[in-house]
């Protein structure tokens, strides 16, 4: 087996100390993932003080292929981190700070460490292990000029110290929304990692939401700005009416969920079982979150559920009925070629194509793209696994893109990051940014919203646009609203063509308070309209 070198098409962020190595047998059923290189990830806080691969040659003035294609998902439909972001983006500090005290940091009174995947945040006591789904109470609602309602706000801070950070985001929803909202979510970026349970926990006691969820991230979003390689906190709040939470057993869902309820959702990449999940979903719920992707190590992140911190798993909010809920997907990749029935499998190996050499097939594609494509860099060929055979035609929408893992000369059987069946139809896709800004604005021109909960992909913000904020300043214009939040994700879950996925390079997305046509929580998530 032979990993494809990165070239005119690889990866934006080559290693500059070699390539990563892939091993077969790693990982459950053999399948074949990136090793680990906790140095290439280190985390930063300012809170307290291989051997010689062989390389598969492509057309020339075309590249090769990318040997570490963003997102890249693992056995158990998991998706290993991306190692880190590039460009920076300070937030703007809105009101003045309030610091607030917080207790010690790691090795001082006061605080708990995770252990064994959990720990308790301090000054609020823990629930039983094991727990049931609990209930938030619900808190009254403020108002707009011309009597409507507030039900979510949204605080971002750029702050260095956790202290003043945590005080600053408290301050800004409170100021709007007041006290004791019945949720609660915070995406912590890797600079205040080390004080998650910290903020969590002084979230809990200052602003006492009916529930918490969160999550640490390689780089958060909140209003028009995306925080990359900056100390980043954001807090969403929302007065939703009762709310659940449940960490989640087994990776499955609790069974008791009411009907058109939707849930979000935070994971840690290691371990984690997406087809599990999946199967676990009822028809009348929609599940929308992604993966924490602050550490590509295992154990580096950290998810949040009330008082309780965990470095594994899977947490979740169960949010009630009626919120006017509508669930986005929105592609990064834009199909080249022509589709492909897979005609021969071995495994996780793809054979061939159409009946020839699936390798022999990449080389056409690559060999036939425009002179403009083939030179620019970052670009990264993935593979597009069509979702609904029934189209006699398909777009950027069509498809569940996964990574080119590697290829083996001789055979010229080719490795991807997913499982598929004789007959499946695929269709090469290429990293763009222009296609993807495009897919973003169509999937959201029809809507109208009061909040969003997005999960974007640690592979789009400035590794893919240039700049930092274009996917969050997408839709606060788009949707009419500020508040937005979210995080960087190492993969990111939602429905498309009546189904949940693990997505890689899209925008995953919750709106809340929508008004667009057809509104219906059940109703599959939209994506864009060809053409």
């Amino acid at each position: 087996m032979l990993g494809l070198a990165a070239s005119g098409l690889g990866s934006p962020h080559a290693d500059p100390r070699g390539p990563l190595l892939r091993r077969p047998g790693t990982q459950a059923g053999g399948r074949w993932c990136h090793a680990h290189r906790p140095d290439r990830h280190p985390v930063q806080c300012s809170v307290t003080g291989t051997g010689p691969r062989d390389l598969v040659s492509a057309p020339a003035g075309h590249g090769q292929l990318s040997d570490r294609p963003c997102g890249s998902l693992r056995a158990g439909g998991g998706v290993h981190p991306r190692r880190g972001t590039v460009g920076s983006q300070r937030p703007t500090h809105r009101g003045p700070a309030r610091k607030v005290r917080l207790p010690p940091g790691p090795g001082g009174a006061g605080v708990r460490g995770v252990r064994h995947g959990r720990g308790q945040l301090p000054n609020r006591p823990g629930g039983p292990d094991g727990r049931a789904l609990h209930t938030a109470r619900s808190g009254p609602l403020r108002h707009l000029t011309g009597g409507t309602p507030v039900r979510y706000a949204v605080a971002l801070s750029g702050h260095p110290d956790a202290a003043t950070a945590v005080g600053e985001v408290v301050g800004q929803v409170m100021d709007r929304l007041g006290p004791s909202p019945d949720v609660a979510m915070l995406f912590i970026s890797p600079s205040h990692l080390e004080r998650a349970a910290d903020i969590a926990g002084t979230v809990l006691k200052t602003l006492a939401p009916g529930h918490l969820l969160g999550c640490s991230a390689g780089a958060v979003l909140a209003q028009r700005q995306e925080v990359e390689q900056a100390p980043g906190l954001v807090l969403w709040v929302g007065r939703t009416g009762p709310a659940r939470v449940a960490r989640l057993e087994g990776g499955r869902l609790p069974v008791d969920l009411a009907a058109s309820s939707s849930v979000l959702l935070v994971a840690d990449p290691s371990g984690f079982d997406a087809d599990v999940l999946f199967d676990s979903i009822p028809p009348d719920v929609t599940v929308v979150g992604g993966l924490a992707s602050a550490a590509g190590r295992s154990g580096g992140n950290r998810l949040l559920l009330d008082d309780d911190v965990f470095s594994d798993g899977a947490v979740a909010m169960v949010l009630p009925p009626g919120l006017g809920a509508r669930p986005v997907v929105s592609q990064g990749c834009r199909p080249v070629g022509d589709p492909f029935v897979v005609t021969g499998m071995d495994g996780d190996l793809v054979l061939t194509l159409g009946g020839q050499p699936a390798l022999h097939r990449i080389r056409e594609v690559l060999a036939a793209l425009p002179e403009a494509d083939g030179k620019r860099p970052g670009i990264g060929l993935q593979v597009g696994i069509v979702i609904n055979e029934n189209r006699s035609t398909f777009g950027t929408g069509d498809f569940l893109v996964r990574g080119v893992l590697g290829a083996d000369r001789d055979s010229g059987a080719v490795a991807i990051d997913a499982r598929v069946e004789v007959g499946t139809t695929l269709q090469f896709q290429v990293r763009d940014a222009a296609s993807a800004s495009r897919d973003l604005a169509s999937t959201l021109r029809h809507h109208r919203a009061q909040s969003a909960l997005v999960f974007t992909c640690n592979g789009r913000g400035s590794h893919l646009f240039g700049h930092a904020g274009h996917d969050a300043g997408h839709f606060v214009d788009r949707l009419g609203t500020t508040d937005v939040a979210g995080m960087h994700s190492a993969g990111e879950i939602g429905p498309v063509g009546g189904r949940h996925h693990l997505h890689a390079f899209t925008a995953s997305a919750l709106l809340l308070g929508t008004d667009g046509p057809g509104d219906d929580p059940n109703a599959p998530a939209m994506v864009a309209e060809e053409g």
